[in-house]
């Protein structure tokens, strides 16, 4: 393989993360948001209750998923500079 080709694809893959990770974030802070909107409204009802839990879920759930596609971006840039 060229060693253009290779820097290409190295930056396709760099491009594709980093769209990644800004989808996972706006999950997040949606359904963080919604916990926040729901703690407004004082949560009563065993289901509201439950309907956090799940949100509370959601959002851990994203943020390991961009924690994995941070290390991901690591070494793509890393190999992308050299390193």
């Amino acid at each position: 393989m060229d060693y253009d080709d290779k820097v290409y694809l190295l930056k396709k893959t760099q491009l594709n993360l980093r769209n990644e990770y800004k989808e996972y974030q706006a999950r997040k802070h949606l359904y963080e948001s919604m916990v926040d909107m729901m703690v407004d409204f004082q949560v009563k009802s065993s289901q509201e209750r439950f309907l956090v839990s799940d949100l509370h879920k959601l959002i851990n759930f994203f943020e390991s998923k961009s924690d994995v596609i941070l290390l991901k971006l690591r070494d793509v840039d890393n190999e992308i500079n050299g390193r």
